[in-house]
């Protein structure tokens, strides 16, 4: 099945939900764990045709949300420091990271 197609009011009314999701301190912190799940900031360095697959698909999900969020690959570096010290402020650092 096809995605639905939303409409451009629609389209503004999601845009508008994650925009108000990320004005929480848990919001953002969710948020950046999203985005290093999805790979969105550093390569992925997938050789197999399977895992390659697995990690493009994370990766559009991520892009979908930044999309959505209205933010530019330019942003990127500067977004991975401050939404990893967002999710670390949040949650903490103890015993959440190998």
């Amino acid at each position: 099945m096809a995605p639905r197609k939303r409409t451009a009011r629609g389209q503004l009314a999601v845009a508008e939900a994650w925009r108000s999701i990320a004005a929480t301190a848990e919001g953002k912190a969710v948020i950046a764990d999203l985005m290093m799940f999805c790979g969105v900031y550093s390569p992925h360095g997938a050789t197999e045709a399977i895992e390659l697959a697995r990690c493009e698909g994370r990766r559009e999900v991520g892009l979908h949300i930044t999309k959505m969020m209205d933010l530019r690959p330019s942003d990127f570096p500067e977004r991975a420091t401050v939404e990893a010290r967002q999710f670390d402020g949040v949650f903490g650092q103890g015993d959440l990271w190998q």
